[in-house]
């Protein structure tokens, strides 16, 4: 009796198990495509500067990266009036009521604090906002989101990361996530520049050691 009574219990821990399990995956459908720039190019990212005076590049940079070979480089080379650079990608068709997370990673050079904002909207008139966030990212990797709610049948939604031309230097970008539901931790090893450089000092120290 004892015996199946354990065997109902792990029966039902092994279901608990497998449904919770198939509801993360389920919720975490990421609508981004190449979310985490491995592909070859960077499609179907687009990139809009404000400022005509401005200048900004994008590109598939593999000297910094979150995860995979690659992350997306903005490199602001001549500063506007303070205007937009903004990174987008749509259109999604949603639903009213559709409860949504927008998140991604992001870091600057060393030294630099970039303000910036992250933004779900419609790509057309009225423009409407589904979710916002001000944000400041930092020389270390740091993921930023938002819950995003959709308030109308629509078939032009869209996310973007609003920076400022003011302030010059590279900002990189890597695992993009748009996904029903609330926001879902990731278990990641986000890279140490710390640790880099220490690495880098230890292989330096070794080989004087043998000079």
């Amino acid at each position: 009796m004892i015996a199946r009574r354990f065997s109902w219990f792990l029966f039902f821990m092994f279901a608990a198990f497998v449904f919770g399990a198939s509801y993360i995956v389920q919720a975490q459908v990421n609508l981004l495509r190449n979310a985490d720039f491995e592909d070859a190019t960077d499609a179907p990212w687009s990139m809009w500067v404000e400022d005509t005076n401005a200048a900004a590049t994008k590109s598939l940079d593999k000297t910094e990266k979150l995860t995979g070979n690659q992350s997306l480089l903005i490199n602001i080379t001549k500063a506007g009036g303070d205007k937009r650079i903004e990174l987008h990608q749509n259109p999604f068709a949603l639903k009213n009521g559709q409860k949504m997370t927008y998140a991604f990673w992001a870091k600057t050079e060393k030294g630099v604090t970039r303000p910036a904002n992250m933004i779900s909207n419609l790509r057309e008139a009225p423009w409407t906002s589904y979710g916002s966030q001000a944000i400041v990212i930092t020389d270390s990797w740091t993921e930023f989101s938002v819950p995003v709610t959709i308030t109308a049948n629509v078939e032009k939604a869209g996310i973007y990361v609003e920076l400022k031309d003011k302030i010059l230097g590279k900002t990189w970008l890597d695992r993009f996530r748009f996904y029903e539901g609330s926001y879902i931790k990731e278990n990641l090893t986000v890279p140490s520049a710390v640790n880099s450089y220490r690495k880098i000092a230890a292989t330096w120290s070794a080989i004087k050691s043998d000079l």
